[in-house]
Formats: C-alpha cells, structure tokens, sequence
C-alpha cells in the first residue's frame, strides 16, 4: 500500500524555507520530496510536504535509525553520540543528503555481536575515560568496570578493553573530507550571539567557522554550524620552541610536563573530572576532597568591613548628625583598617563619654571621623558608583552624602564591602614562596561586576624572537606580535568585573564565549599532562572539540564544593562565574602564567584567535576616482609596525571595527595624496595609516586607543614594507 502525500498550496510571501519550516523539513528535504528546477515558488504551487512511512515498513532494528521530518547527519550523530564521517563510512553516503524513510546504520552490527570479544583500545594524547566513553557509545561507569578502573589517571599506550571495535585510522582517512556542518538559515531579527547559543558555539566561532568580517546577519543568510564531535586537530610543534629558564628549555619543560609524573608532594592526583561526580563516600566525594586538599597551596587573605558590620548600622555616622556609640565604633575601626583614621584619634565613644558625659555624639565632637569619611570618599571615588544607572543598579543605591555615611548608602556599601586580597603560593619553578595582592570595587565604564578584580599581573619576561617564529610566524608577523605580547598586559593578568565573567593571559582571553575556554582548551590538548598538574589537580578542567585546525565549542568545568545542593560539577558559563566569586582559584591561574610553557601556549592561541583572523580581513576601498572591492588588508599593511598596528587593534576592537578604523584612515590618505591607483595605494606609508588612525581617535576622544597608538608610534619599529 503506498503512502498518501501531504500537500501545502504556496501563499502570497511563502518561501521554501517558511514551508519547510512550517512542516518540520529541511528547504533539502522539501526539495527532495518535490522536483523542483530553482527555489523560486509561485503563488497556488502545490507542494508535496510530508509521505507517511507505509505500515508495512518494519521498525528500525537495533543499531539502526529511520530518517524522519527534520533529520540530519548531525542531529543524529549527536542523538547517537557518534560523528558525522562515522555515519558517512558506515552507510557509504557520498553526501549529507537523507530522504525521510531512509534506514541508517548507526552501529557496526558485525562489532556490536562481539559482546563476550571486548576490543582493545590504545590511549592516546588527549584521551580521557570520558572521550573514549563516549568514542564507543559506552558510559564511564561501563568502561570503568569492564577494566576494573580505580578512577586513576590514564597514561599513554595504556590498553582498554571496549565493547565494539571503532573505525581504524586507515579507514578513517577513506571518507569523504568534506568539511563536516550543517546549514542554518538564518531568520528575520536573529542575531549571531543568539545564534551561538543555540548551538553551543562562541560569537567568534561562528565568525571565524563562516569567515565574517560582521556581526550583521540579513535574512535568508546560510550559515555553517560544525559538527562537535571532531577530534583531529594537528598540534603545532610547540615542543620546538626554545625559550630559556634556568637551564630549561620550554621543550625540555613540555617534555617533562608529558612524560613524566609531575606532581606536588603530598598532594593526591584527581581523577578527571568528569568522572567525579560518579564515586561519592561519606559526605563529599573521595575525589573533591583531594581537589580541596589540593588547593591548599593558594593561601587566600581577604581583608574587609564585612567582620566589623556584622550587624548593620542603625543610623547616620558623620557631618551634623547625632552619633549612635556603637555605629561609631564601626565606622571608625574600619576607617583605622584602612588606614584613614589615626589609630590614636582620641574620638572614640568610650573616651568622648569619659570627657564629656554620656550626650550625645554630634559632629563637632569628631572632626577626625569627618575628615577620615570625606577622604574615604574621596580617594576611592565612591561618587563613581552612582554617575551611571547601571552601577546604581549594581549597589542598589543612589545616595551619597559628602562626610556622612548614611545605612546601605554609596558610602557604606563600598566601607562594607571594599575587600584586599592577598594570595601566595609557590612559584611553578623555583617552588620559592611568592604573593600577589588585588582589590575589588574597580572603576572602569566597562564595569558590570563590582566585586570582580582588575589584577595586572608581573609576567612579563622578555620573549626571544624565535619563539615567535617557530611558533609559524614569519620574521615581520614576530616582530608585530613580540610588541603586542611586551606592552598589552602581562601573562598571569586577571580581570574579573566586566561582561568577559573571567578574562585571562597577556592579551585578556575574555570568557562568556570569548577566547578564555579555547585558551584552556589549547593549553589541555596540546600539553595533557601539563594541564592536569596545573589545572585539573585544582578542579579546573575544560570540554572542547576541534574543527578545521580550531578550537571549537569549548566549555569550562569547575568543582564547586560549596554547592549547597550537592552539584559539584559546573560547566560552561555557570563554571565560569563560579570561578570569578572564588579569589583562592585566582592563584591557579597567576601561577601558571608565570610558567614559561603555559607563555607559549598562550602566545600560540593569540596567533590562532587574532593574528590569523587580522590578516584575513578583506577592504573596500572608495577614494575619489578608486573604487577597489574585497582587497586584503595584506595589500597595503607590510611592515612590522602596520602589522602591530593591525594586530593590536583586532586585539581589542575585533575584526569588523578593525577594518572599518582601518578603511577610513587609508581612504582619508589616498584622497589626500591623490593616489588614482591600485598600484599607488600598494606604497602607502605605513607611519601615515597609523598617523591617521591616532587623528580619528583624538577626534572621537578614545582615550584607551589613543595610549595604544602612541605606544606603537615610539616603539621603534620600522614602517618598511617587507615583500
């Protein structure tokens, strides 16, 4: 008996994408299911949209999947957790193309009847039980036991029995090397951020994975979503790169740091942590208490008013107001804490009481306090907390007295809640005791957390040219970089209180779907064992997959062992914010950016995030009678300070404001110099570009890209053009 089709007549503004969206397909399977010469549609056109499967057709048998309205390779790659190429080999498709009805293979039927036959499988770099799990559509708890596992931590070459035999490596290489995606069109008002999040992926993911120079979508727009379960990133030979430390080489380190058991005495090793929340004792899991135990190296010293306004204040303390005795003796040991107040003031409520009976405390009585408040304010600038909407939302709060704090006004709030922080820990080397200090309250336009911390950081250590080089620039592209790397911020720098929740290293890779997680991810692939005794002994860990030589779709993980609901285990932006509000995990981080292989490494992920996307961008040049469309910036930018110059800016403007600084100040130049040319503009001086682009800024009064520009102009570097 066949199966009757549905039909859909076309409307007056219907599309094949609103169709097929109406009735759950894809515009392919829409097209598959109707012979259609274009995607052009006309008004009372009748549409096949739907052929119910017959009822004779048997149900899928195990191992097996039955194609349906709205079906993917990827979505049943991910729904079977096995990757695309795997289904493409399995059921020797030539293309990404289904048809609903169309019977998958989804398992190896010969491999999967070897129940009593387990395979063997040989870790590799970079395996973990949860990847090799997941690898074999088995759960942790099932790999553990067939390999009577004690949650240790797997090594290289070691041998794990598997339930079915996966692709080999020369069976992988024979299938189709089309990239492996799918499309998504994108819909009327949606945006890339809103985009990102659906599918799990960074703003800068989906930009780079479809080479945007925008975030400017339009309707209609074909986007590449890439599949998450591709695992074959070629590490570059970071091993190669020699970078000095007492002795050491950086490979000598990485070597170490792979080879080597690596860890600090008396301290337990973690299993990895996705495996944590799977053995629990008594109380906290075995495992959380090491990684608690663990951290003990990170001595956190927080000093605030919170201890001394244990109990709020029950009125006013300063400037023409009577004085409560006990509101007093707050605000005034906090002000000696903070060293604003003499300890000897001689105005506390037990001696004015002794001096002057027992009235009440006005303010002539205490000119010290007064004085002590209105410095207080001055010097931390709490006005600064309520010049805008969005901090006072922050503080809840807009009132602010000069010399008088008021109960949960600016002034108190900040008294309270203003913390110093003072970590130390051994240093990554020398093993010889070492402290930072940092404070919270930072003043920034960019602040939207105030509790969060601007923490410079002092790593900093010259960088010798080579390591540049080896690292895949040439000669002109290091010298750029080594700049940039030297005078943007130093390799152990945290900053915890804007939109980026947790932003780390020299250049800031900002978290909340920046360059943070695929910085860790780097740092985890390429040095395993590196990561585990730096991060994951702490409870730090990251998920990630890779695509096209990047990283992609990379979450953080955190243990929290203060969960109140017993959820140890934080991923993605949660994890993130889990580690902003815990200062004691600052110190994993600081330390490790003074170690000279996490440098590399964080070197190597800005030449991936930034340099490479900067010299991709792509220029429309309108300058009187020239007219270029779609000309690198490459063109015209050679010399080692135009190449810093485009660095620094993609740094920190991203590409599409890059390009449009760029564009303007090279148009402005040419008009200028007549240049009626391709060829003339070719030989434009570089000093100029950046000359131009310092103008544009003072103009706009930008004062932050104002101090970069200078910078660049007095660093020495040639504008030469190098060809």
């Amino acid at each position: 008996m066949n199966p009757t089709p549905s039909k859909h007549i076309v409307q007056v503004g219907e599309s094949l994408y609103t169709i097929a969206k109406k009735y759950n397909l894809t515009v392919a399977e829409l097209k598959q299911l109707n012979p259609l010469a274009s995607s052009n549609l006309r008004v009372g056109q009748e549409l096949t949209v739907t052929t119910a499967t017959p009822p004779s057709v048997a149900p899928p048998e195990a191992g097996e999947h039955i194609v349906k309205a709205g079906d993917t390779l990827y979505s049943i790659a991910r729904e079977y957790e096995v990757t695309v190429a795997h289904l493409l080999k399995l059921n020797h498709l030539t293309s990404h193309n289904l048809k609903i009805g169309q019977r998958l293979r989804i398992r190896d039927k010969s491999t999967e009847s070897k129940t009593n036959q387990p395979e063997i499988h040989i870790v590799e770099r970079g395996d973990s039980l949860h990847t090799i799990a997941q690898h074999y559509g088995m759960s942790v708890t099932e790999l553990m036991t067939l390999n009577q596992l004690n949650m240790g931590t797997l090594s290289v070459g070691q041998k794990l029995k598997v339930n079915y035999k996966p692709q080999t490596k020369t069976e992988t290489n024979t299938t189709p090397q089309n990239p492996d995606y799918e499309e998504y069109n994108v819909e009327k008002g949606e945006s890339l951020y809103a985009i990102a999040r659906k599918f799990g992926l960074s703003i800068n993911e989906l930009k780079i994975f479809n080479q945007l120079n925008s975030d400017m979508l339009r309707a209609g727009q074909i986007l590449k979503i890439p599949t998450k379960k591709i695992m074959n990133y070629p590490a570059k030979n970071i091993e190669n790169t020699t970078l000095p430390t007492e002795n050491k080489s950086i490979e000598e380190d990485l070597q170490n740091a792979d080879n080597q058991d690596i860890s600090i005495k008396n301290i337990p090793q973690p299993a990895k942590l996705e495996d944590l929340a799977e053995v629990k004792t008594n109380g906290l899991p075995a495992q959380v208490r090491a990684i608690i135990e663990a951290r003990k190296i990170f001595q956190i010293e927080a000093t605030s008013g919170v201890e001394i306004f244990d109990t709020p204040l029950r009125g006013p303390v300063g400037r023409n107001h009577v004085n409560r005795p006990e509101d007093l003796a707050k605000v005034q040991a906090r002000l000696i804490q903070l060293k604003m107040l003499a300890a000897e003031h001689q105005e506390s409520p037990e001696i004015l009481q002794k001096k002057y009976g027992s009235g009440a405390i006005t303010s002539n009585y205490i000119p010290q306090t007064i004085e002590a408040i209105e410095r207080f304010q001055n010097q931390f600038r709490v006005r600064f907390w309520i010049e805008h909407s969005s901090r006072v939302a922050m503080l809840q709060t807009n009132s602010f007295t000069p010399g008088v704090i008021i109960p949960n006004d600016v002034t108190y709030k900040v008294l309270r809640e203003f913390t110093r922080y003072k970590l130390s820990f051994p240093h990554p080397q020398t093993q010889q005791a070492m402290s930072v200090q940092f404070e919270n309250f930072p003043r920034s336009a960019a602040t939207k957390y105030y509790l969060g911390v601007s923490y410079t950081g002092t790593a900093n250590p010259e960088i010798p040219l080579n390591v540049f080089t080896r690292l895949g620039l040439n000669e002109t592209l290091a010298k750029a970089l080594k700049f940039v790397a030297r005078n943007e911020g130093n390799f152990d720098a945290i900053n915890t209180y804007d939109e980026g929740i947790f932003s780390y290293g020299f250049i800031q890779f900002a978290g909340n779907g920046g360059g943070f997680a695929p910085l860790m991810a780097a740092i985890k692939y390429k040095a395993p064992k590196l990561f585990e005794e730096f991060f994951q002994k702490y409870g730090i860990d990251v998920e990630y997959s890779v695509f096209d030589e990047a990283i992609r779709t990379a979450k953080m993980i955190v243990i929290n062992p203060y969960d109140k609901g017993g959820k140890y285990i934080i991923e993605g932006l949660e994890a993130e914010r889990v580690i902003r509000s815990d200062q004691q995990l600052y110190g994993v981080f600081i330390r490790a950016g003074h170690h000279l292989p996490i440098i590399t490494l964080q070197i190597d992920s800005a030449i991936r995030a930034y340099v490479q996307p900067a010299l991709q961008i792509k220029l429309n040049i309108i300058a009187g009678t020239l007219n270029l469309s779609n000309v690198a910036i490459t063109d015209f930018v050679k010399s080692p300070l135009g190449l810093a110059l485009l660095i620094d800016l993609t740094v920190n403007r991203w590409t599409s404001q890059t390009r449009d600084i760029l564009r303007d100040a090279i148009e402005k130049i040419a008009l200028r110099n007549k240049m009626v040319s391709e060829k003339e503009l070719h030989q434009i001086d570089e000093k100029q570009i950046l000359e131009q682009v310092l103008v544009d800024a003072n103009l706009k009064r930008d004062e932050i890209l104002i101090r970069r520009l200078q910078a660049l102009l007095s660093s020495g570097l040639s504008s030469e053009k190098i060809k």
